[in-house]
């Protein structure tokens, strides 16, 4: 259809070619009617170039330019939790199609399913030309899990605090991912620097965590959905309660 329509506009390009060297002719500009007709022939040629071209590429379907193939890598890895396994570009014509096959140890689907939305609208945001994106993502398990516990002090013998945004301290510790085969490989403390901010106190703490890559933290009492909760979702971070009252109790679990 494009082809059609570049070939109607070529033939009006034509008439009114002839239609204006005739006319220059009996004006009295004789060298009007070959110049004429090399223009013409140059907007045939150049739109012959451009079906060819066009054709070809959907023929083939061309990768697209390498700068902005990285440019889409880029933002599909700066996903938190996802890894790039595979990244497929094309253009169709003037279309851009994208294949990407991510990778994540992500098991809750409800969080898989926000961050494909996410990394397709970021995508779509900086680069608007792409016109669909298909995006697979392949679960892979840990080998090890970071868990993490809000203190009220800094010792393996504090009590776990039942507040998370206020908390002195927060207890880590790292645990081997096997079936039926959880062991304790480390654990330390580190202090919590937001506990006297005056807002975003939980805000910041699930941050703090969310750079420590911490996959899993454990709470005395259901967490209030606000922006601490919402704060944790989005680094990926999942919450589970637990009945222990210290540290080295929820570590002797491990052991």
């Amino acid at each position: 259809m494009l082809s059609e329509a570049k070939h109607s506009m070529l033939d009006a390009y034509g008439s009114v070619g002839v239609v204006a060297a005739v006319a220059l002719s009996f004006a009295g500009f004789p060298m009007a009617d070959p110049l004429i007709g090399l223009a013409v022939a140059v907007l045939v040629f150049k739109a012959g170039a451009g079906i060819f071209i066009d054709s070809a590429k959907v023929l083939l379907d061309a990768s697209l330019d390498y700068k902005t193939v990285r440019k889409i890598e880029r933002i599909a890895a700066g996903q938190k939790g996802v890894r790039v396994k595979k990244i497929i570009a094309r253009n169709s014509g003037r279309y851009v199609f994208v294949d990407l096959l991510l990778e994540t140890d992500i098991k809750d689907l409800k969080r898989v399913s926000q961050l494909h939305k996410q990394c397709e609208e970021k995508i779509k945001q900086a680069i608007p030309r792409i016109d669909k994106i298909m995006i697979d993502i392949e679960y892979k398990k840990k080998g090890i899990l970071t868990y993490a516990i809000a203190l009220e002090g800094n010792s393996k013998k504090s009590k776990i605090s039942k507040e998370f945004g206020t908390a002195g301290f927060f207890g880590l510790f790292k645990v081997t991912n096997k079936p039926n085969k959880k062991r304790l490989v480390e654990s330390r403390i580190i202090k919590n620097p937001y506990t006297k901010s005056e807002t975003k106190r939980g805000i910041l703490a699930a941050q703090l965590l969310g750079k420590n890559n911490v996959d899993v933290l454990f709470s005395k009492e259901q967490m209030h959905k606000g922006g601490a909760y919402y704060a944790l979702q989005e680094h990926f971070i999942e919450i589970k309660l637990t009945d222990k009252k210290t540290f080295e109790e929820i570590l002797s679990e491990f052991r």
